[in-house]
């Protein structure tokens, strides 16, 4: 419901990222100078009775290191020990945090320990990847905004696509002013290919006769500088939607439609963008079962050169909406 606090919630993303929701709920109290730690954060997950669906990972493969645990207590202390109740799941949260901290170094606004707190040094209207965590939590928690936080995402995915060096085309946008000016597919491959800079040849394909995008959101050209036939052209499916999902979405980027469609004479390189951090297993299993790229939270974050209005939008409101008194 649009306006309420934001609560902390396993199933928000989806069953394949329970521990990267709460994760996401330890760095939003953080933005509010509220932190959680892991004590309690194992208190959470016990009182609200998540710990048997919070206990195992889903896939089975390549073990995921394991950073942080609690200390074994004194007996005069207070301390946690990991066979107490959601002291195991607690430490899975912060095995998320510690690999995103990890992996993104000094792009990671938030310090973790004990507990998650934000960096003196880090204004998070300027983080791009706080951005990328307000636009999952705006989605996921129906926070109030101004626009789609997907057509935001999209807007992102192509920025960091053009940071890579790509000649780089938001088709959703493109599509929706096509689809505004009451002209068909055609015309939005038409004017998608030659932002590329490609020679798109639009009747080569069968299509859908109302067709939109034809799973295609964003479209990336890395040019070397002719018209010959072949081209690195990189196409890609952007959602906002549950963890679910993901494995379906990875597919429907069709690179030999596309191929077609943009007149490349090679296959385009497909992949999905989504603004969480998509848990390790599942990252791995993604890749594997479809073969295309994914481009989550950690690696879009790294490539993002400035942010925009918009997206400081979004992280005003999820601010603005707070969180959950956990005390």
């Amino acid at each position: 419901m649009a306006g309420r606090a934001i609560q902390p919630s396993i199933d928000a993303y989806g069953r394949y990222a329970r521990a990267s929701s709460l994760a996401d709920h330890l760095e939003l109290l953080a933005l509010l100078r509220r932190p959680l730690n892991r004590r309690s954060l194992a208190d959470l997950i016990s009182d609200r009775s998540w710990l048997v669906r919070m206990e195992d990972e889903l896939f089975v493969g390549t073990a995921v290191e394991e950073r942080g645990e609690f200390e074994e207590a004194a007996d005069e202390d207070d301390g946690a020990t990991d066979d107490e109740p959601g002291v195991a799941q607690a430490n899975r949260v912060f095995d998320i945090l510690d690999e995103r901290a990890d992996q993104l170094e000094g792009l990671y606004p938030f310090t973790v320990e004990d507990e998650v707190t934000v960096r003196d040094d880090v204004d998070p209207r300027q983080s791009p990847y706080v951005v990328l965590l307000a636009i999952t939590l705006a989605h996921a928690h129906d926070v109030a905004l101004e626009g789609d936080p997907t057509h935001v995402l999209e807007d992102a995915v192509t920025a960091a696509l053009a940071a890579r060096g790509l000649l780089a085309v938001n088709v959703g946008a493109i599509s929706r002013q096509v689809k505004s000016e009451g002209l068909g597919f055609a015309e939005t491959v038409d004017r998608c290919g030659k932002a590329a800079a490609l020679q798109p040849s639009p009747d080569r394909a069968i299509t859908l006769k109302y067709a939109n995008e034809e799973g295609l959101d964003a479209l990336g050209h890395l040019p070397w500088g002719d018209n010959r036939s072949g081209a690195w052209v990189f196409i890609g499916q952007a959602t906002c939607g549950k963890s679910d999902g993901w494995s379906g979405k990875i597919l429907q980027a069709k690179g030999h439609t596309w191929k077609l469609l943009l007149n490349v004479g090679v296959l385009p390189l497909a992949f999905l963008a989504v603004p969480h951090h998509v848990e390790p297993l599942h990252f791995g299993k993604l890749v594997q079962d479809s073969q295309n790229l994914v481009l989550d939270r950690l690696r879009l974050a790294r490539y993002r050169v400035e942010v925009t209005a918009t997206e400081v939008k979004v992280v005003d409101a999820v601010l603005e909406a707070g969180a959950e008194a956990l005390a």
